[in-house]
């Protein structure tokens, strides 16, 4: 009679053996994400037609000279000037309504055009023109917004001279 077996030795899998219960499973999985693949690679190629992946590659393999580049050109007065009027341009622009600025902006490519065509006629605009054109309402409305947003500047910008002055003599007080 043959003797209990105590101890179960697994077969171990050759290198060949591995290799190939590995591409089963990689077989499996694109199978079973076929699509996101095929739209991952649609996706490659086009960052690769325009340029983009090469352009990301040399960012990673540069990316410390280009930090340190990028900081460098930030660190010039100029620019740290520039970054400086956006962030008060996005500031004041975030004390104002949306459909605010959307109304305001929707005029001004079209009073763009209108000043350029006005500016190549060459035609000069005496006073009676301008009072035969302020009887205009849309002109009229112009005016109106001009005016206020005018009256509007003057006032921040008295406040302004009236703050420095002030703002000097606490320094040197």
């Amino acid at each position: 009679m043959a003797e209990p077996v105590d101890l179960v030795e697994r077969r171990r899998a050759g290198a060949e053996e591995e290799a190939e219960l590995s591409l089963e499973r990689l077989a499996f999985e694109v199978a079973r994400h076929e699509e996101a693949i095929r739209e991952a690679l649609r996706l490659l190629q086009a960052l690769h037609d325009h340029g983009w992946l090469r352009l990301a590659a040399a960012l990673l393999e540069n990316g410390d000279r280009v930090a340190a580049r990028g900081l460098e050109e930030l660190a010039r007065p100029r620019n740290l000037r520039a970054l400086r009027n956006l962030v008060a341009i996005a500031g004041t622009l975030s004390r104002v309504e949306p459909a605010q600025v959307e109304r305001l902006s929707g005029g001004l490519a079209p009073a763009l055009q209108a000043a350029a065509d006005r500016l190549e006629a060459g035609e000069p605009v005496g006073l009676l023109g301008l009072a035969r054109q302020a009887r205009e309402p849309a002109v009229n409305r112009g005016l109106q917004a001009l005016l206020a947003a005018l009256a509007a500047f003057g006032r921040a910008a008295g406040e302004g001279l009236q703050a420095a002055p002030r703002a000097e003599a606490a320094r040197h007080g």
